[in-house]
């Protein structure tokens, strides 16, 4: 049986709110000026010195479309308004995913990615994000796997020293085992510009 996920269409309210009003006055500007464009022979008609039928007929088409404009404009507002939820939904959504992964590469969760659903938007985003993760994860596995090393160099060297078995060769062979770790590992840091 098919598990119901509930879709939640408000995921960031700020954003989606400000589009939703945007959409909503440029429909209702638009509405005003086309309404207007609409009214005004009938309007004309009615101010100036014209035959009285002619008033008569203007005024009743006049009453005619301002009875029926307003419930279908009404009704286009709100229907853009939804509209513009679910178009939204498909911009905010991704955003917060986007969001939470640039925390998670803060927060040094690497393993993690962001998935996109395949309508969603900014997927080039989110693959470069996720490139940038992997990449971090890559030369973070490599400081790990040096400093390991280095510290096997280290125990090996304290060995050495204990046991007092350290002679010139053995050192210079454990300093430059140590070098070549540091130079790999300041290599890796030189990449970074803090």
């Amino acid at each position: 049986m098919a598990q119901f996920t509930r879709r939640q269409y408000f995921i960031d309210k700020n954003l989606q709110t400000r589009y939703i009003a945007l959409m909503v006055m440029v429909l209702i500007v638009h509405t005003f000026i086309v309404l207007a464009a609409v009214f005004s022979p009938y309007i004309m008609m009615l101010s100036f010195d014209f035959p009285l039928d002619t008033r008569a007929e203007a005024a009743k088409a006049f009453l005619l479309v301002h009875g029926n404009a307003w419930p279908v404009i009404g009704g286009f507002i709100i229907f853009v308004g939804i509209l513009t939820l679910f178009v939204t939904h498909r911009i905010a959504g991704p955003i917060f995913r986007i969001k939470r992964g640039i925390r998670d590469i803060a927060d040094g969760r690497l393993n993690e990615t962001i998935h996109l659903r395949k309508k969603d938007e900014f997927h080039d985003v989110a693959e470069e994000l996720n490139t940038l993760a992997a990449g971090f994860r890559d030369r973070f596995s490599l400081l790990k796997e040096k400093s390991s090393l280095l510290a096997g160099y280290i125990k090996e060297l304290e060995k050495e020293i204990r046991d007092k078995k350290l002679d010139e060769t053995v050192g210079r062979h454990v300093i430059l085992n140590i070098q070549e770790s540091r130079e790999a590992i300041q290599a890796i840091l030189d990449r970074f510009h803090v």
